[in-house]
């Protein structure tokens, strides 16, 4: 485990007058209009990515739900476990600062950085970038797109979710993690504060079919009306016509965490 990470640049330094004069009009929406700003958005976009895939490796679905998610609702935790087939989560959702256009000219670099980390080769299967759904898009009031990364690690794929969001970016502080090797990763609580000011970050559950994600909404439909810590993202089940995926989100508003429940192409055997 290399304990610098937090204070490495993740890969090789790019022109960034040169990206501006292709990439220009992407990050004038963003408000990215010098190379300290964009360096410090890579580096804060490059902690996330390192503290997602832990993340999304060691949570399971079981003690989520359990003991922190519904906690104190056993009777739907339980509910949820009968549908879902898979013990690890499908993926985890989050939000890149970065265009899309300018994470892929580094994505190489950046794999190889993670690599490094986690002293074991990361190998990318092939690569998902589709628009949001009508539903999130209404939700963040911007243009957003979904990029899906599949990387395969000591054998197993985990899958991220990114979205880039066409909105502008402020001057971020940039967190210092604690090291992926001393980090309880396991623990859904602190995967939860690490990302406080993302809004839309998500942690996703993988269902058997469709009518798993109708059924689970409207039993968060009840639990939302008897319980106010708890809020239906969406008022039904959005289906995204690109990837054909079915999902429905629900809030916990007293630990500031979403979960999804999805089902189609995009609700994958995370072994691969």
């Amino acid at each position: 485990m290399d304990e610098n990470h937090n204070h490495q640049y993740p890969g090789r330094r790019l022109d960034f007058q040169g990206l501006r004069r292709i990439y220009g009009q992407q990050l004038l929406a963003k408000q990215i209009d010098d190379e300290n700003k964009w360096l410090d958005i890579q580096r804060h976009d490059f902690r996330k990515l390192i503290q997602a895939v832990a993340k999304v490796r060691s949570i399971r679905v079981d003690s989520l739900l359990r003991e922190v998610f519904f906690e104190g609702h056993a009777d739907l935790a339980q509910a949820v476990l009968s549908l879902a087939p898979w013990p690890w989560l499908n993926h985890i959702g989050l939000e890149i600062h970065q265009p899309f256009d300018l994470l892929l000219c580094c994505l190489d670099d950046w794999i190889d950085s993670l690599s490094r980390i986690a002293q074991n080769p990361i190998q990318i299967e092939p690569i998902s970038r589709f628009p949001a759904s009508p539903a999130l898009r209404r939700r963040v009031g911007a243009h957003a797109e979904i990029l899906c990364l599949r990387l395969c690690l000591a054998g197993r794929v985990s899958i991220l979710e990114l979205f880039d969001i066409v909105r502008p970016v402020d001057r971020l502080d940039i967190p210092v993690f604690p090291a992926i090797d001393t980090l309880d990763i396991a623990c859904p609580r602190r995967a939860s504060e690490m990302f406080q000011e993302d809004t839309i970050q998500h942690y996703s559950i993988g269902l058997e079919n469709r009518r798993a994600v109708d059924y689970m909404h409207r039993q968060l439909l009840g639990l939302s009306k008897r319980c106010p810590k708890y809020k239906l993202v969406y008022d039904h089940p959005v289906e995204n016509r690109h990837d054909r995926s079915f999902h429905t989100k629900v809030a916990n508003l007293a630990l500031g965490m979403e979960l999804e429940f999805c089902a189609g192409p995009g609700a994958v055997e995370p072994w691969g």
